[in-house]
């Protein structure tokens, strides 16, 4: 199994985030994961390119001796969300990352930057951390079993439950709580 196989068989067991019922694996993770198996022998440098305001745009590169393996490019403009008002170029730095590690065969199926993520959590698709940190305690308060109330949700993790099932979530765990 080649190294690349072996990132991949990893990147399949990591976690991942739902966004409108579709899994993503966030850039962190697959950061993290390329560097687990390919150490320093590939390069994965950044570059802000040219840009009229308010966009910002960055080119990620991968190499590996000074040939380029895959690239990502992304844009953002600074007026767009409440993400990109403080950190569009972070922001767009991560999506280019991503999409070169993807590129590069790391893409865990479909893919979303933080920024995105932090995104969907604004338009209200996602509960907050706040909220989640709620449910996951009243769940230990009540002595739910969480593997199985998550699996119910068909989510991996509480930050995960959608914004519109947050409601019917802590009824669930406060009926549990009535009931005993």
């Amino acid at each position: 199994m080649s190294q690349l196989e072996k990132a991949i068989a990893e990147l399949t067991l990591a976690p991942t985030v739902k966004i409108k019922g579709k899994s993503y694996t966030q850039v962190a993770t697959r950061v993290e994961i390329f560097r687990k198996h390919f150490g320093h022998e590939f390069s994965l440098m950044t570059e802000v390119l040219p840009a009229s305001d308010p966009f910002v745009r960055v080119m990620a590169t991968i190499a590996k001796d000074q040939h380029v393996v895959a690239t990502g490019f992304a844009e953002e403009d600074r007026n767009a969300g409440p993400v990109n008002k403080t950190s569009a170029l972070e922001n767009c730095e991560t999506s280019a990352i991503g999409r070169a590690l993807a590129n590069f065969g790391l893409h865990g199926g479909e893919y979303a930057s933080a920024g995105e993520v932090e995104s969907a959590i604004a338009q209200g698709q996602l509960i907050t951390a706040a909220e989640a940190a709620h449910l996951e305690q009243l769940a230990e308060k009540v002595g739910a079993n969480k593997k199985k109330f998550l699996a119910y949700l068909k989510v991996e993790s509480f930050a995960q439950i959608p914004a519109n099932q947050y409601g019917a979530a802590e009824a669930a765990l406060k009926n549990k709580g009535s009931a005993q």
